[in-house]
């Protein structure tokens, strides 16, 4: 069977707006089953041919591939705005492909990253000739779990977004004076530490003309119409076919990419419930570019964990098989197959979290936990009535350095992944409390929580929480980590009462980890992590608004007694 190409192909939209795409279907037109995907980034880019699957590959497999610029992105008419109206536009492409003479009707959604983004919410628009969908390295809760955690907002990746998403829209502007004095102000923006240091945020040197929805992003700070609308996770039961997710831990995206797989583990349809897969693996977002594919940040796992393409396409064309080719899946099949960073090898769970059992790790001190020098500890013995508190000065204009971790930051924004955390447990900002060497090996997997008995001199702060892995050697090797807003704490916004002590709940990234013996469980607790998060000034401004004169020095302290029980709970498994 040959395979013959259409180019610029238009795909007419329900508002009369038209995609372009490029069809690989067989020379003869005879039908064939359908895979759609929709990038944003130019259909004809390398990645756009590779990211999971290339369409040679698939037709080798006897699929036909559509590969449509998103509305308002390249070829395509349209604005292009993030999340709002990918659903209803993914439908009309995937309802078009059924009609035409190389469909056999029987049409399937990819996508990763911002593309995965479409997949999903086409799928949550149901179209009715959709039999199946893989999502990869892509959210489903775009409050919090894409532009924000927490309340907090995820800069150093909201402003690269932000950055590349103008470019493109730079480049469908007409040539002329405003083009070139859009482009100038772009071309300074892609200063990273400059664009992350300027004060407010609202007045950001990324021009709004060609990255609006950014603006957006910092006006709707909380959960909101805004985000309600398009809430993936909250609206997955609209779903209507198996789903296959691929996911990495130190992606910023997997927080609302587990939440949609929760949402599908239980499911009202029973196909849809019990045909959804979920492969989750120790890499970062960049993995799916092809960047890192067997390793996280520093640590390299090897061929076992390997996410590029001539791993994944197999992996996305075998679920393809079984819900469009007919094809059984291979007996024995899990429903979640997970890596656990530490051993380095695969385990297999009917859901995740897999079963757990909750371990207790109280903070524990005489007051002095200040570096990885000082004399915090973490202990499963609880502490008495007096213990005295730890406490530390955060300064808004001197933030606790990000050093890798679940982010898109470029290595000059301090990396993602796995890095050795001995320079940011050197500063005196920063709590550190340790086990002691571990006799009997402890295995995480699932949510990590710290619940923290804090107060603040501010009325506004952040906490932060980064669970390590001290190695006997000394690398000290960052696992998983979270922040919580002191005002957004509960979901709202409210200041706090300066001087009183609340508890917070800092949900830090799900991971499962080994920590082997000999190896030390660490836990570091500070009020920043710059600039993979927003900075909070610490005022009664809000920080998207507050500038460097509204910047207060916060004396932290935190509390680990009877009365006020800080202490990390760890999911651990057999």
């Amino acid at each position: 069977m040959r395979m013959w190409v259409d180019t610029n192909v238009d795909i007419p939209l329900r508002d009369g707006t038209r995609l372009r795409a490029d069809i690989y279907r067989a020379a003869d037109n005879r039908p064939l089953p359908v895979l759609v995907h929709q990038p944003y980034q130019n259909r004809r880019s390398k990645e756009s041919l590779a990211l999971m699957v290339n369409p040679i590959n698939a037709f080798d497999r006897g699929y036909a591939t559509v590969l449509a610029d998103t509305r308002g992105t390249w070829g395509s008419d349209g604005e292009w705005q993030p999340f709002h109206g990918q659903g209803e536009d993914g439908y009309d492409t995937v309802e078009w492909c059924a009609e035409q003479p190389w469909c056999n009707g029987d049409v399937g959604v990819y996508g990763s990253s911002g593309m995965g983004v479409t997949a999903l919410r086409t799928a949550i628009a149901a179209p009715p000739h959709l039999r199946a969908a893989m999502l990869a390295f892509t959210g489903g809760t775009y409050h919090d779990g894409w532009a924000y955690t927490s309340g907090v907002l995820e800069l150093s990746w909201a402003q690269w977004w932000a950055r590349v998403m103008g470019a493109g829209r730079l480049a469908r502007l007409p040539v002329g004076a405003e083009r070139d004095a859009l482009a100038q102000r772009l071309e300074r923006a892609r200063d990273g530490w400059a664009t992350a240091r300027h004060l407010p945020l609202v007045d950001g040197p990324i021009p709004a003309e060609l990255s609006p929805w950014y603006e957006e992003w910092l006006a709707h700070a909380t959960y909101d119409e805004y985000w309600a609308a398009v809430d993936s996770a909250a609206q997955a039961h609209r779903i209507t076919v198996p789903v296959l997710q691929v996911g990495g831990y130190y992606d910023v995206f997997m927080p609302g990419q587990l939440a949609v797989g929760r949402a599908l583990a239980t499911h009202p349809d029973q196909r849809v419930r019990e045909g959804s897969r979920a492969v989750l693996g120790p890499w970062t977002h960049s993995s799916y570019l092809g960047n890192q594919t067997t390793s996280t940040g520093s640590r390299n796992w090897g061929p076992v964990a390997d996410s590029s393409p001539r791993s994944m396409t197999p992996l996305l064309l075998d679920w393809f098989d079984t819900w469009m080719a007919g094809i059984a899946e291979a007996p024995g099949t899990p429903r979640v197959r997970y890596f656990v960073m530490g051993e380095g090898a695969w385990r297999v769970a009917d859901r995740w979290p897999p079963p757990s059992t909750p371990l207790a790790l109280h903070l524990r001190g005489g007051g002095a936990a200040n570096t990885a020098s000082g004399d915090g500890m973490l202990s499963t013995v609880p502490a008495g009535p007096d213990e005295p508190a730890d406490s530390f000065r955060y300064d808004p204009l001197d933030p606790v350095p990000t050093c890798g971790g679940a982010t898109l930051a470029p290595v000059e924004l301090g990396g993602d992944g796995i890095q050795d955390q001995a320079r940011v447990e050197a500063r005196p900002d920063v709590l550190v409390y340790t086990t002691e060497p571990l006799a009997a090996e402890v295995v995480v997997a699932g949510r990590i929580e710290l619940i923290l008995h804090a107060a603040s001199d501010a009325v506004d702060t952040d906490f932060t929480a980064k669970l390590v892995d001290v190695e006997p050697g000394g690398f000290c090797a960052n696992i998983s980590e979270g922040i919580v807003r002191a005002r957004h704490r509960d979901g709202g916004d409210e200041l706090l009462e300066p001087g009183t002590v609340y508890e917070f709940t800092i949900r830090l990234f799900e991971v499962a980890h080994a920590f082997r013996v000999g190896h030390r469980i660490r836990l570091e607790v500070s009020s920043s992590n710059f600039p993979r998060f927003a900075r909070n000034l610490n005022s009664t401004v809000h920080p998207h608004r507050a500038t460097a004169a509204d910047a207060v020095i916060a004396t932290q302290r935190v509390f680990h007694t009877s009365a006020h029980p800080s202490r990390l709970m760890l999911p651990t498994l057999p």
